[in-house]
Parts: C-alpha cells; sequence; structure tokens
C-alpha cells in the first residue's frame, strides 16, 4: 500500500490487520504506537516492535526474531526500486504526451 507523502506509512495499519491472521506483527520503532500494538495483540499476535524511547512502559523484545526483520526489507529492497521506478517511468511519459498536446 502507498500512502500519501504528507501521511506516515503507519497510519493505515491497524486497518490493514483486520482479516490478517498472523502469529506476530514485526516492525521497527516508527510503528511503536498505542493503537497498532492494541489491534495487533487484538488479534492475537505477538508484537516484534522496539519500544520508543519516550514510551512510558517499555515492552520486552524479541530480539531473535527481530534480526529477522532485515529479510523483509532486502526482499522489498529489491522489489520496490523496479516498482517505483516503472511508475516514475510511466509519469514521465504522461508529462512528456501532455506537453506536446500543449505545444
Amino acid at each position: 500500500m502507498l500512502t500519501p507523502g504528507q501521511r506516515h506509512d503507519s497510519k493505515p495499519v491497524p486497518e490493514l490487520l483486520d482479516g490478517l491472521e498472523a502469529k506476530a506483527l514485526l516492525a521497527d520503532k516508527a510503528y511503536d504506537s498505542d493503537k497498532i500494538v492494541q489491534a495487533a495483540q487484538k488479534r492475537g499476535m505477538q508484537v516484534i516492535i522496539p519500544s520508543r524511547v519516550n514510551r512510558k512502559k517499555q515492552r520486552v523484545l524479541d530480539r531473535h526474531h527481530y534480526k529477522a526483520r532485515h529479510l523483509v526489507e532486502s526482499v522489498d529492497a529489491l522489489c520496490l526500486p523496479i516498482e517505483v521506478g516503472e511508475l516514475a517511468a510511466q509519469d514521465e511519459q504522461q508529462v512528456t504526451r501532455r506537453s506536446d498536446l500543449a505545444a
């Protein structure tokens, strides 16, 4: 899911968890919010998200499982630039076509 540039990627997470069957939710500190944690726990998921430093009650982090996060990000990093590059090329073609029409 792509979110608008002015909206943080974590905002739609609680809604995305609806209907998702998973044993755990693995994410980085940026996703440490009460809404996300509560939504995951409500669905019986283990929350593997490091607590932000300003969280009053720090959660215990399963460091063994958290280390696996890089595997997901590595796969994502391999796929995402191609997709984004294709989208950018399509947008550039649209702009070129429109500028040709205006001339």
